[in-house]
């Protein structure tokens, strides 16, 4: 009894395979160099579409800083990692259409095409790129007044996360503090305010000290009495009196 085999599930773990190439009755009719989104760079028996001048950049965001008369920097987060490469686009080479073929590439990067860059059957570079710049460079025009060659610098840049950072920047850190539910803040002592207080206090708590000595001393029959200095008319001394308030 034959057993079925079985189907294998979407989802799967693994990279997905890609053909690099199509093939008709075993002759190879068309190899991709390249691929982003929906354009590709590519060999076919009649024509070639080019590709040169690879480059891959990355870079990150640094933040100034000082101690001790020293300057140096600290990173502060991952800027986007960048692609550029140019096409090459040559009648020679079998494109019919120079012009309509370089404009095709200039107007994804117009319409902002975000896309994996793969070189032959593997990823460049793991984010996905967005087409930031282009331009048209080296035109040559033949005898008949078309564009017989051009080349077409173009730049894309990083546009999702990866890696474990952003592609921006973050400005500032946030506090450790954690603020607590219903808590007031205490307001800051103002201290030569609060020094001037006391004092006033101490001096009406020593008057009123004072008062109530004085009081109880009446209350007994004891009335204060202070040397005046003032002599007599006899050339005696001073005399004492009776101290009033």
């Amino acid at each position: 009894m034959a057993t079925k085999k079985k189907k294998k599930t979407a989802g799967g773990s693994g990279t997905r395979k890609r053909s690099t190439s199509a093939s008709n009755n075993g002759r190879t009719i068309i190899q991709i160099i390249g691929e982003w989104g929906k354009f590709q760079f590519y060999i076919k028996p009649s024509s070639i579409i080019g590709v040169k001048d690879l480059n891959i950049s990355v870079s990150i965001e640094t933040e100034d800083k000082k101690a001790d008369n020293e300057h140096y920097v600290s990173r502060k987060g991952y800027q986007p990692a960048e692609v550029s490469m140019t096409g090459i686009f040559s009648a020679t080479l079998g494109i019919s259409d120079v012009k309509a073929k370089s404009w095709e590439l200039m107007n994804i990067i117009r319409l902002g095409q975000k896309g994996y860059v793969y070189i032959g059957n593997d990823k460049l570079i793991a984010p996905m790129m967005m087409g930031v710049s282009a331009k048209t460079t080296d035109i040559v025009i033949g005898p008949n007044g078309k564009m017989i060659y051009c080349e077409v610098p173009i730049t894309m840049k990083q546009c999702e996360k990866y890696g474990g950072g952003t592609s921006g920047s973050s400005s500032g850190k946030k506090s450790s503090k954690k603020k607590k539910r219903g808590g007031t803040t205490t307001p800051k002592r103002d201290v030569p305010k609060a020094d001037s207080e006391r004092k006033k206090q101490l001096e009406q708590a020593k008057q009123t000290a004072k008062d109530r000595a004085a009081a109880k001393q009446q209350s007994a029959g004891y009335t204060p009495t202070r040397y005046t200095g003032a002599k007599t008319s006899g050339g005696a001394g001073g005399t004492w009196r009776a101290m009033t308030r």
